[in-house]
This record gives structure tokens, C-alpha cells and sequence, in this order.
């Protein structure tokens, strides 16, 4: 579900990354069948540790490219990576916030120290297609801030069915 989602976004905001050379979608699209392929060997019990970690390294790793996309060192999106590192803590507890925040401030760095050495360049989006709504819209800002707001939502009711059942 949230590929799917995650796809229909890119499509309807942002329809110039699916003609791009970068094999930006392609990481993503691998972390999030690295997530999903993580969560059913969890599921059977084979190596939980190991296979949780690296569930969180691929989510950290998508986060970093969405970091990428919206402006690399210059991006606001940085703090997507506070926001994750909280949920970790909320759903699980400070041990799975702490190596979290140990993989973020690793992968930012690395994107960082990507960018300003010139191994990676710096991401522009192709401006020629035009999407539903223009890039950099009034109401782009807007409609993803409700998203988001719908999604963390969702992860506190989430958080709060889990806190129920520990306490049962």
C-alpha cells in the first residue's frame, strides 16, 4: 500500500521523475521491496534483529533520496528524518529511536559529503512537463502537509493500539 501510494504521489505531483535518467526510483522502488521482503522473514521469526535493521536502513535510505529530490543540503526535508526517528521511539522504544538516529545522521552525512565533493549531482527536476498542479504550487504545500498530517495520525492510532495491548 504505501508504494502504491507513494507511486500515485509521484505521479500526480511530480510526473517529470518518472522520465529521469537517475536511478532515483529504482532505489526506492528496491527499499520498499527490501522493507516488505524485511517484514516477512520478521514475521516468521528468521533473524528479527538482523532483518529489522535493515528494514530501517532501506526506509532511512528512501528518506535520503526524498531529501535528494527536494533540494539535497539545502532541503527542509531533513527533518523527515526527526519525524522517524520519534516514531521509531513511539512504536518501539528509545533503542530502535537511538540506531535510527545513528543511521540518519550517517546517511545525511554521506548525502552531504556526496554532494559537496561532487560524486553525486545536484538534483533538478525536469520543469518541462507540467504536472496537475505546477511545481512549487500554492497548493502543493498545502495538500502534502494534510497527507502527512493523515499518515501521522494514523501511526499514533497505531502506536496507541500497541501501547494497549503492552499494557494487557
Amino acid at each position: 500500500v504505501i508504494i502504491i501510494g507513494w507511486w500515485a504521489m509521484c505521479i500526480f505531483f511530480y510526473p517529470g521523475l518518472l522520465t529521469l535518467d537517475q536511478p532515483l526510483l529504482l532505489i526506492v522502488s528496491a527499499t520498499f521491496t527490501i522493507t516488505t521482503i524485511c517484514y516477512g522473514f520478521i514475521l516468521r521469526g528468521i533473524a528479527p534483529v538482523s532483518f529489522f535493521i535493515l528494514e530501517l536502513v532501506a526506509d532511512v535510505a528512501t528518506q535520503t533520496v526524498l531529501i535528494y529530490l527536494t533540494g539535497g543540503a539545502k532541503s527542509s526535508f531533513f527533518t523527515i528524518y526527526i519525524i522517524y526517528c520519534c516514531s521509531g521511539g513511539l512504536f518501539y522504544n528509545y533503542k530502535v529511536s537511538a540506531v535510527i538516529g545513528v543511521l540518519c545522521l550517517i546517511f545525511y552525512s554521506g548525502l552531504l559529503l556526496a554532494l559537496h565533493y561532487g560524486w553525486v549531482d545536484f538534483f533538478t527536476y525536469p520543469f518541462h512537463e507540467i504536472a496537475f498542479f505546477q511545481p512549487n504550487a500554492f497548493l502543493n504545500n498545502w495538500l502534502l502537509l494534510a497527507l502527512f498530517l493523515v499518515v501521522v495520525i494514523y501511526g499514533i492510532r497505531i502506536a496507541h493500539h500497541f501501547t494497549q495491548v503492552r499494557e494487557n
